[in-house]
């Protein structure tokens, strides 16, 4: 089966071949995290590469800073990471945000037992979907220096030596059986208040 790729996709590919042929890897410098109660461990960062590992017990996103350097400027990083599920529940998807800069390249998505969805999103937000949804984990780009599987690309195109980039992980969990039947009679209550509404204007 062949896939047809979108113009955005044909550009990011396009891109990061562009700065692999030209050799600009970078070496911004991780200076800050905010973990929100998540388990985070930086295991393989260094001066090319951002590889993490995070393990989900709660909703809250895992943000990751970078200082670019006066050499990462027009250029980008590899980003790696193994992330699993130690309370949070199944994902529905996985949101990996950046603030500043772009995706030079999504590089590959590997579920463990989930079902790999639809992956949307622009040079800054993407959404990884999961159908059925991924009880266990999923590793983003190359973290276990396999070969064949594509790294992220976090890129600094626009920025400046001394800018920070944040880049954020969210996991988003299955909503729960009792969550969704209040959501739904929360919307059955809230068109009843509007019917009634409509017709009190008569």
């Amino acid at each position: 089966m062949h896939r047809i790729l979108s113009r955005g996709a044909i550009a990011r590919i396009l891109a990061a071949t562009l700065f692999a042929s030209a050799g600009s890897a970078s070496a911004a410098s991780l200076v800050a995290f905010d973990a929100r109660g998540n388990d985070l461990d930086t295991f393989g960062t260094g001066p090319t590469l951002l590889a993490v590992t995070v393990g989900f017990r709660n909703g809250a996103a895992v943000d990751l800073t970078l200082e670019v350097e006066a050499d990462d400027v027009g250029g980008w990083i590899a980003f790696d990471a193994i992330l699993s599920n130690v309370g949070v529940g199944p994902f529905s998807a996985l949101d990996v945000r950046m603030d500043r800069g772009s995706f030079a390249l999504v590089g590959d998505v590997t579920a463990q037992l989930g079902g790999l969805g639809a992956i949307t999103g622009s040079t800054l937000s993407q959404r990884i979907g999961f159908d059925p949804a991924e009880p266990f984990g999923v590793d983003l780009g190359n973290p276990f220096s396999q070969a064949g599987p594509q790294s992220w690309l976090v890129g600094f195109d626009g920025l400046v030596a001394g800018d920070r980039v944040t880049l954020s992980l969210q996991a988003v969990p299955v909503p729960e059986p009792s969550t969704t039947v209040l959501t739904l009679a929360g919307f059955g209550v809230l068109g009843a208040a509007l019917r009634a509404r409509r017709r009190a204007g008569r």
